[in-house]
């Protein structure tokens, strides 16, 4: 339900982007800002689970993603470009902490589970990938301004999460930095496999990036449909 967010922002980011933008070259910028705020929101995401814990961390950054896709739709009936691009850093921080699903699976169940836990969190994005184009292209005509219905059925989506999120009981909390007798991070981020390791995923995330926000652009602007623009990007993330 979470990472529908951003298989949507990834199908309609650079064509609503497209239609608001002072400037064409800045189409895919609401995009790029939802990447970044991602970036920017993974630690202090961490940190403050390890404050209140993972539950009501999980519902507090699928509650701000849901008021971001409310004010997307709000953007697009204003035509406004800046109040789109505060909707996409809003729904963007949210994968700072869809991040941290897959460690509070493995954590909550015996170890024997682990892995199968994570397998099982990660099929969740697989078919996300399916839902959140598929969704969002079947709502573009919902309201009377286009677009604004996906965004909306969005909204909506994260509403459903948050009252899973309510009914969970059995969740670890945050491990704590220093609890283990390993090495320290910036030993650890010194050695040449490290960064490579980080060089690989900035790299293969980054042309990622440039091959979904280029594609939807590129086929609306050629005359393709969002349904068949969905497909392709169901397709990629499948």
């Amino acid at each position: 339900l979470n990472m529908a967010g951003p298989a949507t922002v990834v199908l309609l980011g650079g064509i609503v982007g497209a239609d608001l933008a002072p400037d064409p070259s800045l189409a895919t910028l609401p995009a790029s800002l939802g990447i970044l705020s991602t970036a920017l929101i993974s630690i202090p995401a961490v940190l403050y689970m390890r404050r209140v814990g993972r539950k009501l961390g999980f519902i507090t950054g699928t509650a701000v993603a849901g008021a971001g896709a409310l004010l997307a739709a709000f953007a697009i009936t204003q035509g406004s470009f800046i109040l789109f691009c505060i909707a996409i850093v809003l729904i963007g921080q949210n994968s700072a902490f869809i991040l941290q699903y897959r460690f509070a699976a493995a954590e909550s169940v015996d170890a024997a589970f682990a892995g199968r836990s994570i397998s099982l969190v990660l099929l969740g994005g697989i078919l996300a990938g399916y839902l959140g184009p598929e969704v969002a292209q079947r709502t573009q005509s919902l309201l009377p301004t286009h677009y604004t219905g996906s965004f909306v059925a969005l909204a909506s989506l994260y509403g459903v999460a948050i009252i899973l999120f309510s009914l969970l009981h059995r969740i670890s909390p945050p491990a704590t930095l220093g609890d283990s007798s390993g090495r320290p991070l910036p030993q650890i981020a010194k050695q040449p496999a490290f960064l490579v390791a980080v060089l690989a995923g900035v790299v293969s995330y980054g042309l990622m990036n440039f091959v979904m926000t280029a594609t939807p652009l590129h086929m609306h602007g050629t005359g393709f449909s969002l349904g068949d623009t969905a497909w392709v990007i169901q397709s990629h993330i499948i």
